[in-house]
């Protein structure tokens, strides 16, 4: 049972000292040989997963930059439509529209080079699994929603801003 192991050891090395007096008994597990094995997995699974967070939260705050000069620059066309009646969504979609844009072009270009180094990777492996294409749909979708989470901010706080004033300072 898994919760004797140091017990069914004991009673091996026993046994083996009585059938095989003039060797060394020496063991391993099964778990600790496969943990052994993907050792090397683990730490760049580890090494990746902190890479990829860090590049997310640059590419966040690059974002959130952009975001916010996009919004300052397009500020006397922001009041203008909130002074001919536009309400604050419609002037939401109108500047995430073209973040919206640029993430899902570059989806299309990052796609064939995730594909190329996952398949390459797999090679190594006698036994592999098919790529599926939800990975990068929802891979997509993550990089869409983080850029609208960061755009929304400064959009909304634009958008909401006084007309007049705005205009005034233009």
């Amino acid at each position: 049972a898994p919760s004797n192991i140091p017990q069914t050891i004991a009673h091996l090395r026993a046994k083996w000292r009585t059938h095989v007096p003039d060797q060394q008994f020496s063991h391993t597990l099964l778990e600790d040989d496969i943990h052994r094995l993907y050792k090397t997995e683990t730490n760049l699974q580890d090494i990746l997963a902190f890479v990829t967070l860090f590049s997310i939260f640059i590419a966040s705050m690059g974002l959130f930059g952009l975001a916010a000069f996009t919004s300052s620059q397009r500020s006397g066309e922001i009041a203008i439509r909130k002074v001919l009646g536009a309400p604050t969504h419609s002037i939401l979609i109108l500047l995430t529209r073209h973040f919206t844009g640029w993430i899902l072009i570059s989806n299309l270009f990052a796609w064939p080079a995730a594909y190329i180094f996952i398949a390459n990777w797999l090679q190594s492996y006698p036994y592999r699994i098919p790529i599926p294409l939800s990975i990068f749909i929802f891979s997509a979708l993550t990089a869409l929603l983080i850029a609208l989470c960061t755009i929304t901010h400064h959009t909304l706080q634009t958008a909401r801003q006084n007309p007049a004033k705005i205009l005034h300072h233009q």
